[in-house]
């Protein structure tokens, strides 16, 4: 809860045993008052449907039990009772069998920049179902306690926002714990898949510029700058060369019989018919270039076997959190674009030491396979016993070489 405002003192009077009680104005009282009822309608906004919860009543402490619908609590009455007991029972089970994935003690995470809760998972609450909640914000599998010695893999949710026509996405050119990380929706930790890698790939070609272009383009570069007179008198020059020289001797000749031919339909070209005379081409002068990068590719693939009916909740909201964040929003005459990831490989709450770093991600390809071991097979709430979830990753920028400059390990 964030801090209340507080109440103002006005004065104090004194109570039967002669203690003084602080007397506070009317102003300072309705305002904390407001303050706590909106962190509370902010609380309930993001309860899943089906929270119960219980409150006492009266001096007998009677027992109350409510649901929460959506925009209000409602109390049980008659056979209600019953079944709003019933599912507080069980969430009340739920919490205990995840008391022991609570964060670590002792961390201090303003020492760590990069530090992220990887740890914490809030306790799920009856049908829990909603990912962008403050009471869900992280989510994870498995649902074992979580060591500060062990890897895993986390994907932070962050909503696509750009910066104009050519500065791309808000955080491509920052690290994760600077304003990119404020504005995460929520994390999804998982253990670090069997088969990982990095492939980074840089786009040459080959080129070509033989005599001829290279002196038609000096001709070029003549009469743009205004120079025409020598530019048509180094013209002049190169065809009395081509004409003079030995091996171009049937140069002209050639070049000339070849627009002939394929005027009538021919597919000839000059070095063709050079070859073919002389045994003889233009020299290409070929030259491997760089042509610019490109963005890389990530392909991760989860087998997730739930052990009990809070780990199968768990899985299930991770598969539709990628779902639901790799689609499109909007569904009228223009589509926003779904929100982008940022993955980490991370060591207890830090980065991984070796293993390489990520650019934001755009989630391009998502598969699941609800028949993990090659047969159909659920448990009694319909979970299937065991899934593949396959994800494919495209970085939305390139690396560069300066975005090797603070990382570590072996960097992008």
């Amino acid at each position: 809860m964030s801090e209340l405002p507080a109440r103002v003192i006005k004065g104090y009077r004194t109570n039967a045993r002669g203690r003084k009680i602080p007397i506070y104005t009317e102003e300072s009282v309705t305002a904390r008052k407001e303050a706590i009822a909106l962190e509370q309608q902010k609380a309930d906004e993001t309860r899943p449907v089906n929270t119960v919860r219980v409150k006492t009543t009266g001096r007998n402490n009677t027992k109350v039990y409510q649901r929460w619908d959506g925009t209000q609590w409602l109390t049980a009455t008659g056979n209600d009772i019953s079944k709003y007991r019933s599912l507080y029972n069980n969430q009340q089970e739920l919490a205990e069998q995840l008391e022991d994935s609570k964060p670590p003690r002792g961390y201090n995470a303003t020492e760590d920049k990069e530090s992220q809760e990887v740890n914490k998972l809030p306790l799920p609450k009856y049908n829990q179902s909603k990912f962008e909640g403050k009471s869900t914000k992280n989510l994870r599998y498995p649902l074992a306690s979580m060591g500060a010695d062990q890897d895993y893999i986390q994907f932070g949710v962050i909503e696509y926002v750009r910066q104009g026509l050519t500065k791309g996405v808000v955080g491509s050119g920052q690290s994760f714990e600077d304003n990119l990380a404020k504005n995460i929706l929520g994390t999804v930790t998982l253990p670090i898949p069997s088969q990982i890698g990095d492939n980074n790939v840089q786009n040459y070609g080959p080129s070509e510029l033989n005599f001829l272009q290279e002196r038609g383009l000096a001709i070029a570069k003549r009469g743009i700058g205004g120079d025409i007179d020598g530019a048509v008198k180094e013209a002049n020059n190169l065809v009395d060369r081509l004409v003079g020289a030995e091996n171009n001797a049937n140069l002209a000749t050639n070049f000339f019989a070849n627009q002939a031919i394929n005027a009538f339909g021919g597919n000839v070209n000059i070095n063709q018919l050079l070859a073919r005379s002389n045994g003889l081409v233009i020299n290409p002068n070929m030259e491997l270039l760089f042509s610019g990068p490109s963005l890389r590719n990530f392909t991760f693939q989860f087998k997730m076997t739930p052990r009990s009916a809070v780990e199968g909740e768990a899985i299930r909201q991770i598969i539709r959190v990628f779902k639901r964040h790799s689609a499109p929003k909007g569904a009228g005459d223009f589509l926003k674009t779904p929100d982008i990831f940022q993955i980490r490989y991370l060591t207890g709450q830090k980065n991984h030491p070796f293993l390489n770093r990520f650019k934001l991600c755009a989630l391009t390809n998502m598969q699941v396979n609800y028949t993990g071991d090659g047969v159909y097979a659920t448990y009694d709430n319909g979970t299937p016993v065991s899934m593949i979830m396959t994800l494919n990753f495209q970085e939305l920028t390139p690396v560069y070489a300066e975005d090797y400059k603070d990382t570590e390990g072996v960097g992008y």
